[in-house]
């Protein structure tokens, strides 16, 4: 679900129909986000129409941590589902999946090669596609890491 950013004033606008799919209250969905890592960055604004409102006192990144995600065309999304939220860093995720394909085609070369050259499957459609992804959003969010390291 799309979550509007604005610059002026610095505020993240959460469509309000999150509460239901969440299945929480008001109070208790603020609480949520301060549990996961964003409430040293986040506070609850107001509810008008739509939506929920919620200051922004420093910049949310990419690589940020909580329920956010950052899709690639420079939006912020959260998951539909709680039980979707990934507590892993997102970069982490893409290393250890890029890792263990990695290592299934060093070993497992029987197995990728039925994969490459004899049927079309579901399994190389998701590779391709998480490959592509990756090639577009590690190095986006390497750079991030890197500039918040050492540039503070």
């Amino acid at each position: 679900m799309p979550v509007v950013h604005t610059a002026s004033p610095p505020m993240l606008a959460i469509p309000k129909v999150i509460l239901d799919h969440y299945h929480m209250s008001l109070s208790r969905f603020v609480q949520y986000l301060c549990e996961e890592g964003q409430g040293k960055r986040l506070s609850f604004a107001k509810e008008e129409g739509e939506f929920l409102y919620f200051h922004i006192e420093s910049p949310l990144s990419p690589a940020g941590e909580g329920p956010f995600l950052f899709h690639l065309d420079g939006t912020l999304r959260i998951p539909v589902k709680k039980e979707k939220t990934f507590s892993l860093p997102e970069i982490h995720a893409h290393y250890l999946l890029l890792y263990n394909l990695s290592m299934i085609s060093r070993y497992e070369t029987e197995w990728w090669s039925e994969l490459l050259h004899s049927y079309p499957s579901k399994a190389y459609t998701f590779i391709l596609e998480f490959l592509s992804v990756s090639a577009e959003k590690v190095p986006l969010l390497l750079h991030e890491y890197l500039m918040r390291k050492f540039l503070g």
